[in-house]
């Protein structure tokens, strides 16, 4: 089966791509918050929980889905020293920008180099 996007029978119609895009990499982001050794303030950690908690509805019926995707690409891997400051970079855009605004940033790092690499397939 194709993996573009989770593939669920009669569902509803998806959310927009750049919410299930912020949301995708906000997993990643959580899953790195709890498990490494990152540098994240509380107020930082907070911020990403208070995101997906209101995305997290709408998100609810590809939440399965968009995990195992993340975890597939490896985004929940720790960002090794060097990769310290584009994590840090991903996580202030994530938790500054509005999903449309996050969405068009990926875009464009996808057509550039794609530099965050907890967003990479």
């Amino acid at each position: 089966a194709p993996s573009n996007g989770p593939a669920v029978a009669a569902a509803p119609p998806l959310p927009p791509r750049a919410r299930m895009a912020t949301y995708t990499v906000g997993l990643a982001l959580q899953g790195v918050l709890r498990s490494c050794s990152v540098t994240a303030t509380d107020a930082q950690r907070a911020a990403v929980d208070t995101k997906m908690s209101a995305l997290q509805p709408e998100m609810a019926p590809y939440e399965a889905a968009m995990r195992a995707q993340v975890t597939q690409s490896r985004g929940f891997a720790c960002p090794t020293a060097d990769k310290d400051a584009e994590f840090q970079e991903a996580l202030r855009r994530f938790i500054t920008l509005s999903p449309d605004e996050f969405a068009t940033v990926i875009d464009q790092q996808a057509e550039a180099a794609p530099a965050v690499s907890t967003v990479k397939p």
